[in-house]
């Protein structure tokens, strides 16, 4: 390859990091999915394994170069996600406001809280700030800033509560808005 942008796309492309985000956004999409039509984990996993990754790749987004989903993540977060939802929503609540229910929430937004309250919860490798920065971006391609910014409330309380000693030093810094 001779184009030296076109080289660090795709290097980027295929590194942890943007696998790692691939399959979040999968995850978020292949959730949506399994809400809107019933769908179960395993086959949902299957159909996308088959279908929507390997050789082609996945899209991430907008971009122009086609990135390739970690495609144990993305099981391991829906199959998470679909095993804790009562527990997952009880979470959530918690850093909902008074007049706000989740059930109330519309699906999608709903789902990339869900993923992102899993990910902090069982995954605590990954620091919260990248989680928080991951899940708040994802929303960003689908909603304007109201909904974004909701979601970036809600991950950095359930952050705030889940990641004590990881966040410790930065309790007393107000939440962003």
């Amino acid at each position: 390859m001779n184009d030296p942008v076109a080289s660090e796309a795709l290097g980027s492309a295929r590194s942890p990091a943007a696998r790692r985000t691939a399959a979040r956004l999968a995850a978020v999409q292949g959730l949506y999915q399994m809400a809107v039509t019933g769908l179960s984990a395993d086959v949902l996993i299957d159909e996308f394994n088959r279908y929507r990754f390997g050789s082609t790749g996945s899209r991430l987004l907008d971009e122009e170069v086609a990135v390739e989903a970690d495609s144990d993540l993305f099981a391991a977060f829906v199959r998470g996600v679909t095993a804790g939802t009562a527990d997952l929503d009880s979470l959530i609540a918690g850093s909902l406001s008074d007049d706000l229910a989740i059930d109330r929430l519309e699906i999608l937004i709903r789902t990339i809280l869900r993923v992102g309250a899993y990910e902090l919860e069982a995954m605590p490798e990954t620091p919260a700030r990248v989680v928080i920065d991951e899940y708040v971006g994802i929303a960003s391609a689908f909603y304007e800033t109201r909904e974004t910014a909701l979601i970036n409330g809600v991950l950095d309380g359930l952050a705030r509560r889940l990641r004590v000693v990881e966040l410790g030093a930065i309790e007393n810094e107000p939440a962003p808005r």
